[in-house]
């Protein structure tokens, strides 16, 4: 949130200082759930910057992303009281590679694709003009076309101990990819984590695909993607239980 070219913890690092701050003897991490479809904003809340001012010498998106840190933090502490502690007795992991063959719709379209995306990048006014129904999204998958191999990997990576699972996709997949391998392991307590192991950009939703969307229209990926991962994830957690 805070941007620029310098290292920053960011909003993550003010909550985990906050949260060892408000609950003594706490080690906090942070684990990136399904993003996707997700923004840090919430529209139906007045906007948390409005009226925001920064002390001297304070960038306003470091005060801003502080604020940001403590809303969070001040959700974790009134949920903390009301969790338990679990046993672990075992801890497993595994990982498996998933691959599909790159989206190529559009191919024909590359160097005029190509152009235009240089064009939106640069900051040209007229550029946005061209853009294609679509969006640019559709722009920067064709653009980017050339420099992708024929074939796409997505490693499923899981970590478990006692009744926690950690469950990670090497994209930004949308909250589908949680709630349905969620609703065939009730079993398990289930963390989902975006860019584990991996960033190869969208991970769309079976009903996302059938709509279309920025995030489908920017992904490589074919529309069977979410069945693979998914049946995928939900095979290695079974076998985690049968263990």
């Amino acid at each position: 949130m805070i941007g620029h070219k310098k290292f920053s913890a960011d909003w993550p690092g003010f909550v985990r200082r906050m949260t060892e701050q408000d609950i003594p003897g706490t080690h906090c991490i942070l684990i990136n759930g399904c993003q996707g479809d997700v923004n840090h904003v919430d529209v139906s809340k007045p906007n948390p910057s409005k009226g925001l001012k920064a002390p001297e010498g304070v960038r306003l998106k470091y005060e801003y992303c502080r604020r940001v840190g403590r809303i969070i933090t001040d959700t974790v502490v009134s949920l903390w009281d009301k969790g338990e502690e679990t046993p672990v007795d075992n801890v497993y992991s595994k990982v498996e590679y998933k691959r599909f063959l790159t989206k190529t719709e559009g191919y024909e379209q590359i160097e005029e694709m190509t152009a235009l995306y240089d064009r939106v990048m640069a900051g040209d006014p007229t550029a946005k003009d061209e853009i294609p129904p679509e969006g640019l999204g559709l722009v920067g998958r064709i653009a980017r076309m050339p420099g992708r191999s024929a074939v796409q990997t997505i490693p499923v990576s899981v970590v478990a101990f006692g009744k926690i699972a950690i469950l990670g996709y090497a994209g930004e997949p949308f909250t589908e990819y949680a709630q349905a391998v969620r609703a065939q392991v009730p079993e398990l307590f289930l963390l989902t984590a975006c860019l584990a192991n991996g960033a190869e950009g969208y991970l769309p939703s079976r009903e996302a695909f059938g709509q279309g969307s920025y995030e489908v229209a920017a992904s490589m990926f074919p529309s069977e993607l979410p069945e693979v991962l998914q049946s995928t994830a939900a095979a290695i957690l079974k076998e985690y239980i049968e263990k």
